[in-house]
């Protein structure tokens, strides 16, 4: 007969699922009812987490753009190529921030805030760079908002300046989907299921 991983406990009928282990009902139950209790905490601290990810993005990505800032014109076809790289590695810093702050629990609202925090770490790194080249203006606040909203709208109005540029618009918008999917919520604890004893029944009947 098996047993609780939590309690230790023998499970003679039905058992949930806790991530890969096997509980018992009553433990089941109790970790549903903790998850239900504990919901808004972790929801806010996986907001938080998912910031800061897309935060750390953003540097990566500055960083990786100031690099080629200059006249690097034979290195462009193998920068096109790790700026994807670049672009995927910040939609992972924010998922692993939605999730190890939510505790790997996702949801709807973490989903919208990943990918916000993944648009806005891609886009927004270019305002630094687009400060740097305007040496002894004044960065007055009206001139760094109009220097974001410049960022934010660039992926879009790039493509109207030159069509090709449309692909990096695809990535963008691949990147943000896919940060969208990596904080979907997952189910830690599932069932009840039937007793462990009659699911290997079944399965070796199958066999």
């Amino acid at each position: 007969m098996d047993s609780c991983n939590d309690c230790g406990s023998a499970i003679p009928g039905s058992y949930y699922r806790s991530r890969k282990d096997i509980v018992c009902e009553p433990c089941g139950t109790r970790l549903i009812e903790e998850r239900k209790r504990n919901a808004a905490g972790y929801l806010w601290r996986g907001i938080l987490f998912a910031f800061l990810g897309g935060c750390l993005g953003l540097l990566v990505r500055w960083g990786f753009e100031a690099m080629f800032a200059g006249d690097y014109s034979f290195l462009q076809p193998i920068a096109a190529l790790l700026r994807f790289v670049i672009f995927i590695v910040v939609t992972v810093l924010v998922v692993v921030g939605a999730k190890m702050g939510s505790g790997g629990r996702g949801g709807t609202v973490l989903q919208f805030c990943a990918a916000v925090f993944t648009y806005l770490a891609l886009s927004l790194a270019f305002v630094p760079l687009i400060l740097n080249r305007m040496p002894g203006v004044p960065h007055t606040p009206g001139l760094v908002w109009a220097v974001v909203q410049s960022a934010l709208e660039g992926p879009f109005t790039s493509v109207t300046r030159n069509l090709m540029n449309v692909t990096g618009l695809i990535a963008i918008f691949f990147c943000v989907a896919l940060a969208w999917a990596g904080a979907a919520e997952s189910k830690l604890v599932d069932g009840p299921f039937d007793a462990p004893g009659a699911e290997r029944t079944m399965f070796k009947s199958m066999g």
